[in-house]
């Protein structure tokens, strides 16, 4: 009985996985569906046009959406936040079509195209993060999973079929528009919005204030993570993008299984430790914990099997994607550090700290990428995961900083929670040295993920006392 108390906070994370799981799966399966359907350089052109617009997206979950969850009332700030998105989102997307429009070519023509059909699904998702963040608010956190299970599920497969139709990248855009409709009509079933009566509303120029420092964070953290696939677009060519994108696109379904709801934990449990004037900071060496076991095991397994199945899914026209996937796994292990090391800062208003150390990191991620891009997609990639480090590495530097009770002594005890994905990856990779060449792709595949599955859970055993401690202080 005990044991399931202490393991009751894992329902959450359970449920978070299972639902970035299905998402995750879906949209690597319509990744798969578009490399057989689609060559590199015409997935390229649509890789570049959807960063655009995911780059806008992306504020939306940022600002309001934290001053929403951690406001003593939300409702004082629920119509102004709803309408600093719609400004934003309507400012952002002018400005986008405007350079777009303005650089010559006809890939920057075809790009532009796509911009344009996708613009209004940057005004559905200003309107979808504003609910969302109600939501996870009212704590009706299983309820949005599952919400958001059947919405991608839905969205994907309507996505696949398409493509298998013939309907190339038209079937991504109405995947994109399913997804960001059905999910705002999903979440308006879930709760319904709280609005204060008369003028009592927070002022639009108070809620852009304190969104400002974030919003100016996360343009910086948005172009970390899409300079690569402009950069490399201009400086090789729109199929070294595609190639990118494809592998980019995989490592991110490993890392976003966890790593998206350990950052909705994240933002969840800081804020509500700051609604009840305490220290969040007390919570941040448990989440990270965690954060280091689930991420690793993710990453590493991708990594480890990254050569055979990259062999299985995909032709030889997109032969570059293994070696690309490999790395990238490591560079997204430390953007997840990042991302839910983050919120710690801005939930202990040192949101402005965020803004220079990211700074930094973008600063050497875009001469990195001016300076060895055109070399080669290896080199491209070797600086995406350079600047991922120092990233991680300064956000983390800032946690013990200005983090209160956070301290070295906590943070190296959390490393050991890389452990048993550590010695996993060890045992799987050890595996292919006594298998022969001509052993079936399917069954070397199969046969790491076994060693890796084993020996985790003999590694996650041996420290099953210290993970079971750091779950219970999540609940």
């Amino acid at each position: 009985m005990k044991l399931l108390t202490r393991l009751k906070p894992l329902h959450s994370i359970i449920a978070g996985i299972v639902s970035r799981s299905s998402g995750q799966l879906v949209a690597l399966a319509v990744t798969l569906a578009s490399v057989s359907q689609l060559s590199p350089a015409t997935f390229g052109i649509f890789a570049i046009a959807s960063a655009v617009i995911s780059m806008i997206r992306a504020l939306m979950y940022v600002g309001t959406f934290q001053l929403i969850i951690q406001a003593e009332n939300a409702a004082l700030v629920s119509r102004g936040a709803l309408y600093v998105n719609l400004l934003v989102s309507a400012l952002l997307s002018a400005l986008a079509l405007t350079i777009i429009s303005a650089l010559p070519g006809e890939s920057n023509a075809e790009i532009r195209d796509f911009v344009s059909l996708l613009v209004p699904t940057v005004f559905l998702s200003a309107v979808a993060a504003w609910q969302e963040a109600q939501i996870i608010r009212s704590k009706r956190i299983y309820a949005y999973y599952y919400a958001t299970i059947v919405v991608e599920v839905i969205s994907g497969a309507t996505a696949i079929i398409l493509l298998l139709m013939g309907y190339g990248l038209h079937a991504l855009v109405a995947q994109i528009y399913i997804r960001s409709t059905m999910i705002i009509i999903a979440y308006r079933v879930l709760h319904r919005p709280q609005f204060a009566r008369g003028n009592q509303h927070r002022t639009l120029t108070d809620i852009f204030r304190w969104c400002s420092p974030q919003y100016i964070s996360a343009v910086i953290g948005q172009v970390t993570s899409y300079a690569p696939e402009f950069l490399i677009g201009a400086l090789i060519s729109p199929a070294a993008t595609g190639i990118y994108r494809a592998a980019n696109r995989v490592v991110s379904a490993a890392g976003d299984v966890c790593g998206q709801p350990l950052k909705i934990i994240a933002l969840s449990k800081f804020g509500s430790l700051v609604a009840r004037n305490e220290d969040p900071s007390r919570a941040y060496h448990d989440v990270l914990a965690v954060t280091l076991l689930l991420t690793s095991t993710f990453l590493s397994a991708l990594a480890v099997v990254s050569e055979p199945l990259v062999a299985l899914i995909a032709d030889d026209a997109w032969s570059g994607v293994t070696g690309v996937t490999a790395a990238l796994c490591i560079g997204r292990f430390f953007s997840v550090v990042s991302a839910v090391s983050s919120p710690l800062l801005v939930a202990q208003g040192k949101q402005k700290v965020l803004v220079p150390l990211q700074f930094i990191a973008t600063s050497s991620l875009v001469l990195g990428l001016i300076v060895f891009a055109g070399l080669g997609i290896e080199w491209a990639t070797t600086v995406v995961v350079f600047s991922s480090i120092v990233g991680a590495s300064l956000t983390v530097f800032a946690c013990l900083k200005f983090g209160g009770e956070t301290s070295m002594n906590a943070m190296l005890d959390v490393v050991y929670f890389i452990l048993p994905a550590s010695a996993a990856s060890i045992a799987a990779v050890l595996s292919t040295l006594t298998t022969v060449e001509s052993v079936e792709l399917v069954l070397r595949l199969v046969t790491q993920l076994v060693i890796f599955t084993l020996v985790w859970i003999a590694g996650a055993f041996v420290l099953r006392k210290r993970i079971l401690s750091v779950i219970g202080v999540l609940r």
